[in-house]
This record gives C-alpha cells, sequence and structure tokens, in this order.
C-alpha cells in the first residue's frame, strides 16, 4: 500500500534546540526540532506529549531557521497544539517525537 502524503506544506530540515512551556503553567522542558513547514514542526522531547495540549516553543539555538529558497523560516517564538506523539523505536537522549500544528494571529 503507497503511502499518501497528509501534510499542506514542505517540510524543511533544520536542527534547533528549544524549550517548551505548557500553555499558562510554569512547567518546561527541553526537546530538539528536527523539521518545520508553514503551517507546524516536529521535535523530539524527553517526555511523552498528550494530543490536544497547547505548548509556547522558544528557539534557544538553531544551525539554520530557513528553508532552502528562504520562503519559509522557524519562529522564534510559537504557539503549537500537540496532534500527535509517539515513542522512538531508536535510542535517543529524547525519546518521544511529536508533531505539532502552529496556531497564527491576525495581528
Amino acid at each position: 500500500m503507497k503511502h499518501t502524503e497528509k501534510r499542506l506544506a514542505k517540510r524543511h530540515a533544520c536542527e534547533a534546540s528549544a524549550l517548551c512551556s505548557y500553555f499558562n503553567t510554569s512547567r518546561s522542558f527541553d526537546a530538539q526540532i528536527l523539521n518545520f513547514s508553514e503551517s507546524g514542526l516536529y521535535l523530539e522531547a524527553r517526555e511523552s506529549l498528550r494530543p490536544g495540549t497547547t505548548l509556547l516553543i522558544l528557539i534557544k539555538k538553531c544551525k539554520s531557521r530557513y528553508s532552502a529558497d528562504k520562503s519559509t523560516s522557524l519562529r522564534s517564538t510559537s504557539l503549537v497544539e500537540v496532534k500527535g506523539c509517539n515513542a522512538l523505536v531508536y535510542e535517543s537522549n529524547y525519546p518521544f517525537g511529536a508533531g505539532l500544528k502552529q496556531y497564527y494571529s491576525d495581528a
């Protein structure tokens, strides 16, 4: 069976360390962002994230924050919703992978 891509926007690889906070709480954790698009991003974290949870993401360090054509960039601060999270099958300092949808502001 052929895999059908469901993403609306092209993903761009990156290597970024981030601080993630549960929205409206003081609880935070470190994560590593591996790719991003106009509508979301993928990160790996040390803890499992529950779908539907809202997070505030702050980029701490990033090797490349732009796509190859410079039309899309990784935001330094993002408000996101966890769409899915799974335990990774390979050994990592960040054992959980999560897909996140970015919220947008009209302002």
